[in-house]
């Protein structure tokens, strides 16, 4: 299965442990790039006033944070995760954005079940989640219904390198430094950052990210960081099912 498939409830209760320290560690082990990227991926997603726009596996509501005033005023953001756990901190995080003229939607999904009609939304965004979908085909299948014809997805993600002595260093790097790190930061009985070696080698490469994402969406363009290891792809939902273009 092109995804987590058996492991996907295990990962989802590592994230559930991660809410106390979510960005600060994924700022350390990052270098920062986790910050940045996300600032890139809203830049690219030129994200409009009154658009309708889903954040899909929104965590904590980091990216949400950066959504709300570019689609302010009248603007609605849905914030979609598998965790109530999640969407609970997520409102806690937006609670300072009330004053904005956005309507927030918290609901309750998967990639797989995107609680909405079909032609919904202008625009989605994942970060750092398209990684943890049970079935990441099943995923983007779902994305594409829930779409506006025309409308665009873009994914940041942490990719496997095409460079293979640079996916091996990446891998040695999650697998045994990452935990040392975010140790310090975490002090918890069970150290969630420990799985993240493992939703990685289970993940695309870069390239094939962007051929997979290619098949049902028109693929536009992607920007890729650190040798291919964080990749943003923007899509966009043929006008007329059926077409795609790679």
């Amino acid at each position: 299965m092109p995804g987590l498939g058996d492991d996907w409830n295990e990962v989802l209760d590592m994230l559930r442990r991660t809410i106390p320290k979510y960005e600060t560690v994924n700022r350390a082990i990052t270098f920062g790039y986790s910050t940045r990227t996300r600032r890139t991926l809203i830049r690219l997603a030129s994200l409009r006033p009154g658009m309708v726009v889903l954040d899909a596996g929104c965590g904590p509501g980091t990216l949400s944070e950066l959504i709300v005033p570019k689609i302010s005023p009248e603007g609605v953001l849905y914030l979609m995760d598998p965790l109530d756990e999640m969407l609970t901190a997520a409102s806690y995080t937006l609670s300072r954005f009330r004053s904005y003229n956005v309507e927030l939607r918290f609901m309750k999904g998967s990639f797989e079940e995107i609680p909405t009609r079909s032609n919904f939304f202008d625009v989605i965004l994942a970060s750092y989640s398209f990684r943890d979908a049970k079935d990441r085909v099943a995923a983007l299948k779902e994305v594409r219904r829930v779409l506006k014809p025309g409308g665009r997805l873009l994914i940041l993600e942490l990719s496997r390198p095409d460079i293979k002595p640079v996916d091996l260093i990446l891998r040695i790097y999650l697998r045994y430094l990452v935990p040392t790190i975010s140790e310090i930061m975490y002090r918890g009985r069970k150290n969630p950052w420990k799985i993240l070696h493992r939703t990685y080698v289970r993940m695309w490469t870069s390239s094939r990210l962007i051929r997979e994402i290619s098949k049902y969406f028109i693929y536009e363009f992607s920007y890729r960081m650190a040798f291919g290891s964080f990749t943003i792809v923007s899509a966009r939902k043929p006008v007329h099912e059926g077409l795609t273009k790679s």
